[in-house]
């Protein structure tokens, strides 16, 4: 397919062409991926059902799922899924990713990418950094799971996500509350203390960190 202008930016922002400059033999290997329409609830990728591909939104919104509901992440155009599953023998899918909204998504397969990694190196580097960094996400994932009490699993989410001193709850609480396995009432009781002793503090749907060395100290 060819991509309108909005396509290519949002191509631009994936992890594998973040900051490069593309050349025609690789938007040429882009162009004969294939692109998916999905609706609002529909399943993408599941443990039984997936393609050996990763997938690029080109538009509208998934959330990344994990045993009952649980959303580990939430996915906008640029963003990628199916890294983990592509070179592999598995014959399950490591969670569930389905559409938030109605959605566009490129695939790209391993030869696509086996391709592109011959027509630009860099695309390889930026594929094995990706996989490093989320081996890096998933332990601290894992930390904060086990986290000994539903404050220290919220200080961890928040120094986590920080940008900066900024903590932005795109799914709001509720979808903050599922993320971490906490009940809406206890994750409201934990950041109305921390509120009140001053390590943060919250503007509707964004939390400004203001003590960043206590908010480490109670994630341990």
């Amino acid at each position: 397919m060819s991509f309108t202008p909005e396509q290519t930016n949002i191509l631009s922002q994936c992890f594998l062409f973040r900051g490069a400059s593309l050349s025609p033999a690789v938007w040429a290997i882009l162009e004969q991926c294939p692109v998916r329409q999905y609706h609002r609830g529909e399943v993408i990728y599941s443990r039984q059902q997936f393609q050996r591909a990763v997938g690029i939104l080109l538009s509208g919104g998934a959330d990344i799922l994990k045993g009952h509901g649980v959303v580990l992440n939430t996915l906008g155009p640029g963003d990628s899924f199916g890294v983990a599953g592509l070179f592999t023998q598995n014959k399950h899918y490591v969670s569930t990713v389905s559409a938030n909204r109605p959605t566009c998504v490129l695939l790209l397969t391993g030869q696509h990418l086996q391709e592109l990694f011959a027509a630009d190196g860099t695309i390889a580097l930026r594929y094995i950094g990706f996989l490093s960094d989320r081996i890096c996400f998933l332990n601290r994932k894992l930390d904060s799971f086990t986290a000994s009490s539903a404050e220290a699993r919220i200080a961890l989410y928040l120094l986590e996500q920080a940008q900066g001193n900024r903590v932005q709850i795109s799914g709001g609480y509720a979808g903050l509350s599922r993320q971490l396995g906490i009940g809406r009432a206890s994750l409201y009781r934990c950041l109305d203390s921390l509120e009140a002793t001053g390590i943060l503090a919250r503007q509707d749907r964004e939390i400004l960190l203001l003590d960043l060395d206590r908010l480490a100290d109670i994630a341990g």
